[in-house]
């Protein structure tokens, strides 16, 4: 008899790891971090100076459309090797994937040579940026005059990877700037926005975004005072004096 065929057999799948996020309109994603893959194994007993060998590979359930560029075959190393297959699916898909390791010439398949597993949306939510973010007592509602700036919010910034971002419109003649208010109010008037703190160093792997958003606070501020002088109105033309027009009559019929 001549020498036994390679024995190969499967290791897995295992799925994708996915975290999710919720942002700043309260919609919820998910999201990859480490793609899926599956491990294949090749049992060489009995072979003296293997070649690879070219193994075919199947998907079937409800992700096998949502595969990012899913590998037919596989060529598997000589004995001692492991070698793995990616299996990345489509962020935010959710079913069942298995994958079969298909007979062919050359090798025998052993067992398990399948294997399947299930993306559902029980996931861990690393931020959200609907999240309520305290603020400094009195932060949140406050009146000031013009020429003047609010009190400090009490948010703190703890690297340069963090900013508060601001949604809706400031007082005229303010900033936050690092979390810090830079510049006076210059115009009276009711003005209601939001602040977000953002971080990024939570986000950027896998297709998380770079930067994620972890709370927001409601912030009104009311300026009193008057506005100054404003811009001058030009006088209106006055018309110059009607010229009289003398025209001979003349009577008919």
């Amino acid at each position: 008899p001549g020498p036994a065929l390679p024995v190969i057999t499967i290791d897995g799948p295992f799925a994708p790891f996915r975290d999710a996020w919720i942002d700043c309109d309260g919609v919820r994603h998910i999201a990859h971090t480490w793609g899926g893959y599956t491990t294949v194994e090749r049992d060489d007993t009995g072979v003296t100076d293997p070649e690879p060998v070219e193994v075919g590979v199947g998907y079937s359930g409800s992700l096998a459309d949502d595969l990012e560029a899913p590998v037919a075959s596989h060529s598997t190393p000589p004995q001692g090797t492991y070698s793995s297959i990616q299996l990345d699916t489509v962020s935010g898909s959710l079913g069942t994937l298995t994958v079969t390791l298909e007979p062919g010439a050359g090798y025998v398949l052993g067992e398990p040579s399948s294997g399947s597993f299930t993306l559902t949306d029980e996931v861990e939510t690393l931020m959200d940026c609907t999240a309520p973010l305290p603020l400094m007592w009195g932060a949140a509602d406050q009146r000031i005059g013009v020429g003047e700036q609010p009190g400090g919010l009490g948010v703190t910034l703890y690297d340069d990877e963090d900013e508060l971002r601001v949604r809706g419109t400031l007082p005229p003649g303010l900033i936050l700037e690092d979390a810090r208010w830079v510049g006076t109010a210059t115009t009276p008037g009711p003005y209601a926005f939001q602040v977000i703190l953002c971080h990024g160093m939570l986000g950027g792997i896998g297709d998380v975004p770079a930067v994620l958003c972890g709370g927001t606070a409601d912030v009104r501020i009311v300026v009193e005072g008057p506005t100054g002088p404003g811009p001058s109105t030009p006088p209106s033309p006055i018309a110059p004096a009607a010229t009289p027009v003398v025209a001979a009559v003349q009577l008919t019929g």
